[in-house]
């Protein structure tokens, strides 16, 4: 995660963060995390990191895998912080 453009996508408060690396086009991560006490679902664009609408994405960590919808909206739930 040391490699790429930052690309901030979402933020709420001082809890949860939810950043894009960019490596190249066709190439990218999405980080998000949180220190909330519960999980927190986010929907974000990920357009800004050059994933169109309809695009599959692959989960690195094992939650399933998931399709963007128009505009490239992606949800997911954001574990909570570990105790």
């Amino acid at each position: 995660m040391r490699r790429g453009s930052y690309v901030p996508l979402y933020h709420s408060s001082e809890d949860t963060l939810v950043f894009g690396r960019l490596i190249a086009p066709g190439k990218a991560a999405v980080v998000g995390l949180t220190s909330a006490p519960s999980p927190q679902t986010v929907t974000v664009d990920l357009t800004p990191i050059g994933i169109a609408a309809g695009t599959k994405v692959h989960d690195a960590l094992g939650w399933p895998d998931a399709t963007g919808a128009a505009p490239a909206n992606l949800t997911r739930t954001i574990p909570a912080r570990a105790p």
